[in-house]
C-alpha cells in the first residue's frame, strides 16, 4: 500500500492520492473566485451574520490543507505526520487568506470616501448631466480619495461633458448636485 501511496504515475497512486489532487485543484479554482467577489463584489445591506463555519473559513483550510497533504506525501512522510501537515496548512490558509484580502481591499479599493466631504468641491463632467434634475449625469471630482465618477444632477440648464462644475449640494451617499463653473467669476453667491 505504501508503495501506491507514494508512486509518481497516476494510474499507480492510491484513490486517496487521487482525490487529494482533485479536491486541491478543484478548491485552489473556487478559492481565486471567492476571493475575487470578496475584494470586488459589493455587499448585501440585509446580508444574515456570517456562520462560525462559513466558506470564508471552510475553503481556504480545504484548499491549504490539500496541497499541504500533496507535499507531505511526495517527501514520503508517515501518514499521521501527513495528515498533521495537511491540517497545520488548512490552518495557515485560513490566516494567510483573511490577511490578503484584507490587505488587497485596503490598497486596491476607497471604501473610505464620504461624499459629504466632497461638498463645494470642484471637478468636470464625465457624462451629460440632464437639466432640473430630470436624470443622472456624472462627474471627476478634484478630490484625491473620490472615485473616478459621481452619479450627478442639476438643477439649472443641462451640462454637457468636459465642463467644469462645482458641488453645491449632497442628494444622497451616492448623488450630488453640481453647477457649472463661470471660468469667468463666480457660478453662483453660493461659490467662494
Amino acid at each position: 500500500m505504501d508503495i501506491l501511496l507514494f508512486s509518481n504515475a497516476w494510474h499507480e497512486q492510491a484513490l486517496a492520492r487521487q482525490i487529494a489532487w482533485g479536491v486541491a485543484s478543484v478548491s485552489t479554482v473556487l478559492l481565486v473566485i471567492f476571493a475575487a467577489l470578496s475584494i470586488f463584489g459589493k455587499p448585501e445591506p440585509n446580508a444574515p451574520p456570517k456562520a462560525a463555519f462559513s466558506v470564508r473559513f471552510l475553503l481556504p483550510f480545504i484548499t491549504f490543507g490539500t496541497w499541504g497533504l500533496l507535499v507531505s506525501f511526495y517527501h514520503h512522510l508517515s501518514l499521521p505526520v501527513c495528515i498533521s501537515a495537511g491540517i497545520g496548512s488548512g490552518l495557515t490558509g485560513i490566516v494567510a487568506s483573511r490577511f490578503f484580502v484584507r490587505l488587497t481591499r485596503q490598497v486596491l479599493i476607497r471604501d473610505h470616501f464620504d461624499l459629504h466631504s466632497a461638498d463645494q468641491s470642484t471637478g468636470k463632467a464625465l457624462k451629460t448631466i440632464p437639466p432640473h434634475r430630470n436624470g443622472f449625469g456624472s462627474v471627476h471630482l478634484n478630490v484625491r480619495e473620490a472615485p473616478f465618477a459621481v452619479e450627478a444632477v442639476t438643477s439649472g440648464k443641462a451640462i454637457s461633458p468636459g465642463t467644469p462644475v462645482r458641488v453645491v449640494g449632497i442628494i444622497d451617499e451616492k448623488v450630488v448636485l453640481v453647477e457649472p463653473i463661470d471660468e469667468d467669476g463666480p457660478a453662483s453667491p453660493l461659490s467662494p
